[in-house]
């Protein structure tokens, strides 16, 4: 290729790019105009249900209350902790939501859990997605820490947790 050639070819993918770019901020920036997504995490006034969800979900575990328990998951939910495990430090363990609420209500330990800060929360449409640190303590004792993450779907007109992907990070617990 010529120089020439080459100058021109470089300036048409750089216009592509450019166009490509410009593109995708007009449909970013018209997405965010029509709320489909909001830019602060507690701007959505549904931030605040699906946070109602996952205290309902620490309440319910503190009662030691099955059937409260069960009444925040799909039936398909999965719940996944990564932490240190068989398999390394970042080891990842799935249980079932009956399995879940079974090791939560049936044994003969309280557990407690909390935020330590306030969760992040995005929605668009009948998604949510939860975010926020916390602490887990098991007969007043801090058990472990970490971050959840809470997958949630509006179904008839209320919010279910569809999966909980949770840190279990003894550093984090700050001590």
């Amino acid at each position: 290729m010529k120089p020439r050639q080459r100058i021109v070819f470089l300036n048409a993918v750089r216009f592509g790019v450019l166009a490509a770019l410009v593109s995708l901020c007009v449909l970013g920036c018209a997405g965010e105009r029509s709320g489909s997504v909001s830019p602060d995490p507690r701007a959505d006034p549904r931030a605040d249900e699906v946070v109602a969800v996952a205290e309902a979900i620490f309440l319910a575990m503190r009662s030691r209350d099955a059937e409260a328990l069960r009444a925040h998951f799909v039936v398909e939910a999965r719940i996944y902790r990564v932490g240190p495990g068989p398999r390394g430090p970042a080891d990842v363990a799935d249980v079932s939501v009956p399995k879940f609420v079974e090791a939560v209500t049936a044994g003969a330990h309280l557990v407690e859990e909390r935020f330590t800060q306030t969760p992040s929360v995005r929605c668009q449409g009948r998604l949510a997605q939860l975010w926020g640190p916390y602490e887990l303590r098991v007969d007043g004792d801090v058990h472990h820490c970490g971050v959840n993450s809470m997958q949630l779907v509006e179904q008839g007109g209320r919010w279910l947790v569809t999966a909980i992907t949770y840190s279990d990070d003894p550093a984090a617990c700050g001590g």
